[in-house]
């Protein structure tokens, strides 16, 4: 019997580390599970704070102009769909973004070699800035209509701690850089605080 259970439980070990293998590819090279795993995070934080999908905040939300077309990106023509719009109670709407950027990150810390990880940091500092230039010139808050209003700079909501943390330390000036476009760089905690 206690040969069949560890028979079992190995079993078991290699089909969750084979699902985990996959995990991994799809979130290395997948953008889009990347950034519906963004989402999902997004959205459970929200719901901790008893925040209320539809009521509280709406999620993916094609925004239109006052005659009610919709808004299309300058630069894309693609729709100008934010992942959330948090709803306050004195008329304001704030633009939530969630930007994964898994895929440098990852690399980093699977590096054995100090040049390989050098190389990984930077790509991944540049994934984020990326992403911090792509939000500023979308610049959501601008299409927030009356008699709703929005406040000065949408929020970035990047949803692994750590790989937020490795980039602020590395390059400290940008959090203060976003700031300057209209884009605040959060992490769980800081949005938490920030949703209280």
């Amino acid at each position: 019997q206690l040969q069949q259970a560890i028979s079992d439980v190995l079993k078991q070990s290699e089909s969750i580390g084979r699902e985990a293998d996959k995990l991994a590819r799809a979130l290395r090279h997948d953008n889009k599970a990347q950034g519906t795993w963004g989402e999902t995070i997004l959205g459970e934080l929200l719901e901790s704070q008893g925040l209320r999908k539809g009521i509280n905040y709406d999620v993916q939300f094609t925004m239109t102009d006052e005659c009610g077309r919709t808004i299309q990106n300058g630069d894309t023509s693609s729709r100008m769909i934010p992942d959330v719009i948090l709803h306050y109670t004195d008329n304001r709407d704030l633009i939530i973004d969630a930007k994964s950027s898994l895929s440098a990150f990852i690399d980093y810390n699977s590096a054995t070699d100090a040049d390989v990880r050098k190389e990984a940091l930077q790509r991944h500092i540049k994934s984020l800035r990326d992403h911090v230039k792509e939000l500023s010139r979308k610049d959501y808050k601008r299409y927030i209509t009356y008699p709703r209003q929005t406040v000065d700079y949408m929020i970035m909501f990047v949803p692994v701690e750590s790989a937020l943390r490795l980039a602020l330390d590395a390059d400290p000036k940008l959090w203060r850089e976003a700031l300057e476009v209209g884009v605040f760089i959060s992490g769980e905690q800081t949005l938490t605080a920030a949703l209280k």
